[in-house]
């Protein structure tokens, strides 16, 4: 009974609720979503999906009729076989002892079953066999047929196989007629599709099938699960049980690491790949990325495969398919490119895999062309225009794919006219002429026909020199000459070739037109050679050749061009030739020039044979003129051996010498220095003798003697500078040892270095700053270099700023300059503090006639020590900013408001005078220190316990003597100011001096101190209302106590206080009863001696204000 083809029945129904409440598997959010989304797709008809079908249709196969072929067939006889195995074992189970024709009928009824859902166990079972054998069976056949997918889906089957019947449709309908509950039958419907996937992937390696994926299988897993109606959910669960099954059966194969069996567990992993790439293409298919994730996720952490792992598994399998797929695309015509993204879609084949599988493709095709026909004619163009197109490569690809296939071919045509050309069995034209033909069949760039000759080129010229090369290590002299004249054959003989290709091909500034020298086409085609024997061998070989050259003490014209070209092909430099011909053609002409001068034959006829011989040796200046120097250093250092003095005559003879070398004084000036410069240093040296002054009559002793010696009048410059630094030195250091004995007895024992700050507070410092003992020294110093005249006065023209109209104006001024001085010698940080400390000594000395012997060199002694115009500048005004400060401070805190007087301007002017410092630089500090006075009467002023008037006055007297504004210029708070109003005016009320009459005061405060009127008024009052409501409250005491005198006397007191500011004066102790006999009291005591006054009225109008009564009180007190 041999199991028919599948082919796909009708859509299967829609309804699988029921089976959704009892399936198995976790009902998480996203298995009801995938649930719902397959429901809804499979209600549609069952089908393969359509980017596997144009997979299928692209690689040759389809998707229409029956599934599968020979391997199918075969796989579903497996099938067949494991599914009446399967029923036979489960109903034996349900059956129990039954047999014979019982347990024929039972399996009839399965069979009728499992052909309801695409198996078949033998031949066709009609629908009546199927509804008899229930009847016989009954309750038990139902039983034992849901037992059936229960056992079956437990059991662990090798190999699965299925298709279904011809012509029977998969529905819920079968479960209904033969008693079969929805949940098992899906289940069953699940356990087929699984056993068939089982199967597909475990064929023995024999198979076709086994360990190896075709398209037409993944699209016999999606139409199976069409036509079978499975969900995602389902299908994921297959796929999971069948990894499951899968690795049970080779887990021996899986987990083992030994020699033996290796063919077994390459097959076992061939199988996996294919199950793995299985499960994710058909689990992909009409499934979203997440739910596809989720369930290719759960059969890699079953198999402990990382999720890259997964990723290059599939790869290896979804790669070669999409290769075959592309491989038919080339040679099938209706394929489009929208069949290729279908394919790379359906087998999950990454941009990048595709794109690299189709440049592979592309190149594979045109190296066919290329090789097999050996040209590009109009119809292959166009039909690699339309890969191109296919395979969505561009233009600049398809180029380059064609220049690497056909550079080959191009290449071996290039060496063959290169060896033509070479031997002479080819001419220049016909090489060149072979080559552009075959650069047209190619369609190949200039470019890249002009590297192909220049690579074939430099091959051959390689080969040559490290033949060379080989020669040259074993020491054979002959054979490594041969072989450069070997390469500079080759050279010539390629040469014209090489130049008429230029004209062909192209090259630099062809399109000029320009002309290449034969040593510049010669580089530019063979490049540099010396990278591929190393650097120094070259120069080796191309001194070797250069001495083969002068081998007859001569270099013709034909050498002397054949050495350029050598110079070329080896790119020797310009200096390395010069250095060749200084060891080749050198020792020659050394060993002539030498035997002349020895012999002291300086006559014209040996200075033209000398001439000569230069022209014959080929020798450049850069090689022969160094030479000529070294061997009049020679002849000079033998009449100077043992410190000996030229004479007279010796010096005439090395003038003649420099004259047959025509050597200039320049020429040999470096030479003449190193030779002489001792003598003449020792000779500077006894002239200045122990006082270190050099006399005039010595100074034309060494003029002389430098004449003699040939020595440059700026080296014996720099000699003498060099020995009077050496003098110069010494009376730095004899001061730096004054400094640093002046450390550690200062102060008494104090270890403070005096150069941190010489700006010293102690006995016998004034102005803030210490004298020293450094003025000897360095004072020595600047006598020494006035007495030997080093200072020297130029003229130069110094710029005028602020004249010319805009126009840059300057004016000629004479300035010394000092050219031998210390700057480099020692530290400039202990340079600027010699100076420093010199200065401060300047200002620290007792008397007059000192003061000026020290500043009279204080310029000098700049420039001695070679300091920077800035640098002074520094030290100036950090010395006369604290002179001034000091100063200016002191004169300040005697004189008080009167600020600085004429003899104090004028000593202060001198000081800038004589530190140069600027106007505005003066004018700040003195700003400076006129502010700090104030500020510190200020702070002294508040930090007493009391503010007192006569402080306040005399803060305000010092202020505007010096001209400070206690806003403006120190920011002083308005309370502060209006607490010193107070202070000052209310002890002018008291003594007085503030009354009705004289209130000039008052004004004069306010403004000095910055007190508005509103704010002036407020303190008035507050002064007032104070004395005011302490006389009142002493006048109701005195009422009291019935004093009347004394309170009639504490009234007029009130009253000749309240006349500043007549206001109520609220008290808060005093009654209005007793305001009312205060007031009586006093009209009593001013009626007393007969009619009121008009000063007693104001008096009792003034009172009147003062105790806050009313004109209605008035009346009332009246009545």
């Amino acid at each position: 009974m041999a199991p028919v083809a599948f082919v796909l029945p009708p859509a299967p129904p829609s309804g699988r609720d029921a089976w959704l409440s009892r399936t198995t598997r976790t009902p998480s959010p996203l298995l009801r979503r995938r649930v719902a989304n397959n429901l809804a797709a499979t209600a549609t008809g069952p089908g393969a999906s359509r980017q596997v079908a144009s997979a299928a249709a692209a690689a040759g196969g389809g998707c229409g009729g029956p599934i599968g072929g020979s391997d199918a067939t075969a796989l579903s006889s497996r099938v067949a076989v494991r599914v009446a195995a399967e029923a036979d074992a489960g109903l034996a189970a349900g059956l129990g002892g039954l047999g014979g024709p019982a347990r024929s009928a039972a399996l009839a009824v399965l069979v009728a079953v499992t052909a309801g859902i695409g198996f078949t166990g033998g031949s066709k079972v009609s629908r009546e066999a199927g509804v008899g054998a229930a009847a016989v069976l009954g309750v038990s056949t139902a039983f034992g047929a849901s037992r059936v997918v229960s056992k079956s889906s437990k059991a662990a089957a090798r190999e699965v196989v299925a298709r279904l019947a011809t012509g029977n449709v998969v529905d819920a309908g079968i479960a209904a007629t033969y008693g079969v509950d929805t949940g098992d039958f899906r289940q069953m419907l699940r356990r087929v599709y699984e056993l068939y996937l089982v199967e597909m992937v475990s064929a023995s390696p024999a198979d076709a099938s086994g360990g190896v994926v075709t398209n037409q299988q993944m699209t016999e897993l999606v139409r199976l699960k069409a036509a079978l109606g499975l969900t995602g959910a389902e299908v994921g669960e297959a796929h999971y049980e069948a990894g499951r099954e899968f690795y049970r059966a080779n887990v021996v194969w899986l987990d083992g690491s030994d020699e033996d069996g290796k063919l077994e567990r390459d097959s076992a992993q061939a199988k996996l790949d294919k199950l793995l790439f299985l499960s994710a293409r058909v689990l992909a298919d009409g499934e979203t990325d997440e739910a596809t994730t989720y369930e290719l996720g759960r059969i890699a952490k079953f198999f402990g495969i990382s999720e890259a792992d997964v990723a290059a598994r599939v790869e290896r399998i979804s790669k070669p398919l999409f290769g075959h797929v592309v491989s038919r695309a080339i040679v099938d015509g209706s394929l489009q490119r929208s069949d290729l993204a279908a394919a790379q879609a359906a087998l999950g084949v990454s941009d990048a895999s595709a794109r690299a599988l189709g440049l592979q493709a592309y190149t594979s095709r045109v190296h066919a062309l290329v090789t097999e026909k050996g040209k590009i004619n109009a119809s292959d163009v166009e039909s690699l225009a339309r890969l191109r197109t296919l395979l969505a490569l561009g233009d600049s690809e398809g180029e380059t794919v064609l220049i690497e296939s056909a550079q080959p071919v191009f290449r071996a045509e290039v060496e063959g006219a290169v060896k033509g050309v070479t031997d002479g069995t080819l001419s220049v034209s016909s090489a060149v002429g072979r080559m552009a033909v075959r650069q047209s069949d190619l369609a190949l760039p200039a470019d890249v026909c002009r590297s192909a000759l220049t690579a074939t080129v430099r091959t051959s010229a390689v080969a040559l020199v490290k033949t060379a090369s080989k020669y040259l290590r074993v020491q054979n002299v002959g054979g490594t000459v041969d072989q450069v004249k070997a390469l500079l054959a080759y050279a010539d003989s390629v040469l014209p070739l090489l130049k008429a290709a230029r004209e062909t091909f192209g090259g630099p500034a062809a399109s000029e037109g320009a002309a290449w020298s034969s040593a510049a086409t010669l580089r530019v085609y063979m490049g540099n050679l010396a990278a591929a024997v190393g650097r120094q061998e070259p120069r080796s070989l191309y001194r070797l050749f250069l001495s083969d050259c002068l081998a007859d003490i001569k270099i013709d014209e034909e050498e002397s061009e054949s050495l350029a070209r050598l110079r070329a092909i080896l790119s020797i430099s310009d200096a390395e030739a010069v250095d060749a011909y200084k060891s080749a053609a050198g020792p020659v002409y050394r060993k002539a020039t030498l035997a002349a001068v020895e012999k002291n034959d300086l006559s014209d006829a040996s200075r033209l044979a000398k001439d000569q011989l230069k022209t014959d040796l080929n020798l450049p200046k850069e090689t022969w003129k160094p030479m000529d120097v070294e061997v009049y250093e020679a002849k000079l250092r033998s009449l100077m051996s043992g410190g000996r003095v030229l004479q007279e005559g010796e010096a005439a003879s090395l003038a003649q010498l420099r004259i047959y070398f025509g050597l200039s004084d320049e020429d040999v000036a470096t030479v003449t220095r190193s030779a002489v410069a001792p003598v003449y240093l020792q000779s500077v040296e006894e002239a200045m003798g122990p006082t270190g002054v050099m006399l005039p009559e010595y100074e034309a002793g060494l003029r002389r003697l430098r004449e003699r010696l040939g020595l440059t009048e700026a080296d014996a410059v720099a000699i003498f500078a060099k020995v009077v630094k050496s003098r110069m030195r010494v009376y730095v250091e004899k001061a730096l040892l004054a400094f640093e004995k002046r450390k550690n007895v200062r102060g008494g024992g104090e270890e403070r270095d005096i150069g941190d700050d010489p700006f010293i507070k102690r006995a016998g410092a004034t102005l803030g700053i210490d004298a020293g003992g450094l003025t000897v020294e360095l004072s020595a110093l600047v006598n020494f270099y006035k007495r030997n005249n080093l200072a020297k006065t130029v003229e130069i023209d110094m710029p005028l700023p602020g004249k010319g109209g805009g126009k840059p104006t300057t004016e000629r001024k004479s300035v010394t300059t000092y050219p031998v001085n210390l700057r480099g010698d020692f530290d400039p940080k202990f340079i600027n503090e010699m100076y420093k400390q010199y200065l401060v000594q300047c200002f620290s000395a007792q008397t007059r006639g000192e003061k000026q012997r020290l500043f009279a060199v204080l310029d000098e002694l700049s420039g001695v020590l070679g300091m920077r115009t800035e640098e002074v500048n520094a030290i100036h005004s950090e010395i006369g900013s604290v002179i001034y400060k000091n100063y200016v401070n002191q004169t300040l805190a005697r004189n008080g408001p009167l600020g600085l007087e004429e003899k104090d301007v004028e000593f202060l002017a001198n000081i800038q005078q004589t530190l140069a410092m600027t106007d505005v630089q003066c004018m700040t500090l003195i700003k400076e220190a006129k502010l700090n006075r104030i500020s510190v009467m200020l702070e002294s002023l508040f930090n007493r316990p009391k503010v007192l008037a006569e402080s306040v006055a005399k803060l305000r007297a010092t202020a505007k003597g010096l001209g400070v504004d206690l806003v403006r210029d120190l920011k002083v708070a308005k309370d502060q100011r209006s607490r010193l109003f107070s202070v000052e005016v209310d002890a002018a009320i008291e003594r007085g001096a503030v009354t009705t009459e004289t209130q000039d005061l008052i004004p004069q405060v306010k403004a000095e101190l910055a007190i508005d009127d509103a704010s002036a008024r407020v303190v008035l009052l507050r002064c007032i209302q104070r004395r005011c409501s302490s006389h009142l409250v002493q006048a109701a005491a005195s009422l009291r106590q019935q004093r009347a005198d004394t309170a009639v006397s504490e009234l007029s007191t009130a009253l000749r206080f309240g006349k500043l500011l007549p206001s109520e004066v609220k008290t808060g102790v005093i009654s209005a009863a007793e305001k009312s006999e205060l007031f009586l009291l006093y009209q009593a005591h001013l009626i007393s001696g007969g009619a009121l006054s008009d000063d007693a009225r104001t008096s009792l109008d003034l009172l009147q204000t003062m105790l806050g009564f009313s004109d209605a009180d008035m009346a009332n007190m009246d009545a």
